[in-house]
């Protein structure tokens, strides 16, 4: 499976044969760009690393830029004149030749299997809402990897849920034989995976979150957010264990016993385009509060609590998070601008992972 998103905000994996994607974050449409977050201990501290290796070169550079608006439209930036001819206005109102380079603030040049990649990274957000329709279907498939190892993890199953039924009183079937059948187990509606990969065919306009199944690992559950349109949507997703989690939080804090593992949950954030792209100056905010909670960025490959946007490959999240239903909503560090926000119900003890995608 080419991976088009990588699991959310958590450790990655150097394994012996390869280095691969498990640390929740996006990384573009290359088979070769890969994510990659190591632990490494030592006989001196722990030390946690993130890394990003092979990165696509950008398409394009800002033609133009200034600390003032430079446009609102496109034909802002064409109506400038020479050298101006191919240019596009963000939603950062900056022209830009081509697609936006991420390292400019905006966003990166692939897309994933099953865009459109000819629309630019911005259109969805003036697209209308996304109708339910029961009578066509569209592939979503979710590769899980172990952290410690970097392979298929045993032994694990998963279910699908909608977003309006946070406790999966009624889970969705995965083998697409209608909206609204339970599937195996006794109604409760896991699958098992094969070789760490669930697949599913849910219906156009659906909403709602992969839960995975096991008695080794953290609760995990990655949302499909916003409603799905896509053909294809392949998912990549890291699952820990709760040593490992709570390595995580001690190491991002700087304190042993930082993760509150009973009455808190961790959550993962994308900052995701159109494309699927990663974003890059993207700040995050969130309706929950809670004064143990801890916002952090992935940034220059270290998770830190100091910074304030994401960086190219557009990874965030909150650690120590109380359960409930919340709004995390991204802006555009330069300008405060909205870039999009999302819903999702975050579990107590659980790591959520969830994309923003550009939204009205």
């Amino acid at each position: 499976m080419r991976i088009a998103e990588v699991a959310t905000g958590v450790p990655f994996v150097e394994h012996e044969r390869a280095k691969i994607a498990v640390g929740g974050f996006q990384v573009g449409k290359s088979e070769a760009s890969f994510g990659v977050l190591m632990f490494r201990r030592s006989s001196h501290a722990a030390l946690a690393l993130f890394a990003v290796v092979a990165l696509s070169s950008a398409a394009c550079s800002v033609v133009f830029s200034t600390n003032k608006e430079q446009c609102s439209r496109d034909e802002d930036c064409t109506g400038r004149g020479a050298g101006f001819e191919n240019t596009k206005c963000t939603l950062e109102n900056v022209c830009v030749s081509g697609t936006p380079n991420p390292t400019d603030g905006a966003v990166r040049t692939d897309s994933a299997p099953g865009v459109d990649a000819s629309r630019g990274p911005f259109a969805c957000a003036s697209d209308p809402p996304t109708s339910v329709d029961t009578s066509k279907q569209v592939d979503l498939s979710i590769r899980y990897i172990d952290f410690t190892s970097g392979l298929a993890p045993a032994n694990i199953g998963a279910r699908l849920c909608a977003a309006s039924d946070p406790t999966c009183a009624n889970p969705r079937t995965i083998e697409g034989a209608g909206p609204f059948d339970a599937g195996p187990e006794g109604g409760k509606g896991y699958v098992a995976a094969k070789d760490g990969v669930v697949t599913a065919k849910p219906e156009v306009g659906f909403e709602g979150f992969l839960e995975l199944k096991s008695t080794v690992y953290t609760p995990t559950f990655r949302y499909t957010s916003p409603p799905l349109r896509d053909p294809q949507n392949p998912l990549d997703q890291v699952i820990l264990r709760q040593s490992e989690v709570d390595f995580f939080a001690d190491t991002l804090i700087g304190r042993v016993g930082s993760y509150d593992s009973v009455n808190k949950g961790l959550v993962f954030l994308l900052a995701t385009d159109c494309n699927r792209g990663s974003i890059a100056n993207i700040s995050f905010s969130t309706t929950a509060v809670d004064d143990k909670m801890v916002q952090f960025y992935i940034v220059n490959t270290t998770p830190s609590t100091t910074e304030t946007k994401t960086d190219p490959l557009g990874r965030a999240g909150y650690i120590n998070i109380p359960p409930g239903l919340h709004t995390f909503t991204a802006t555009f560090a330069d300008t405060g601008k909205k870039m999009g926000s999302v819903r999702v119900f975050v579990r107590a003890g659980a790591a959520t992972t969830v994309s923003v995608l550009p939204s009205p």
